[in-house]
């Protein structure tokens, strides 16, 4: 009996050390790596939302809003030109690109 119960407790060991081992390499192998890039753009997205939605509409940012919208809504016009908002700090350049970018992924359906 000692020389079985030596054996089982080495089976039984063994076998808990291989299943362990095959619980961890599947965990890595499905493991999401962080990128840090992705991150990112996750967090200009979320903090763009935010000011989008506090954005209010002036009569100072309705000529800018208006020229966007074209851009945005007619890509063949000018396929290589860029659209560019040029301001003071503090104007509200960021948060009027939020807007745009919330009301075009809302038209398109993506939110």
């Amino acid at each position: 009996l000692p020389e079985h119960r030596a054996y089982l407790s080495c089976l039984a060991e063994d076998f808990a050390r291989d299943v362990h081992g095959s619980i961890v390499a599947a965990a890595r192998r499905a493991a999401v790596r962080p990128d840090t890039v992705v991150d990112e753009a996750r967090e200009h997205i979320a903090t763009a939302l935010r000011l989008a939605t506090a954005f209010c509409q002036t009569a100072s940012t309705r000529a800018a809003s208006e020229s966007i919208e074209q851009y945005l809504n007619n890509p063949d016009a000018a396929p290589s030109a860029a659209c560019v908002v040029h301001g003071r700090s503090g104007a509200g350049k960021t948060s009027l690109m939020a807007r745009a970018a919330a009301e075009l992924m809302a038209s398109s359906g993506k939110r």
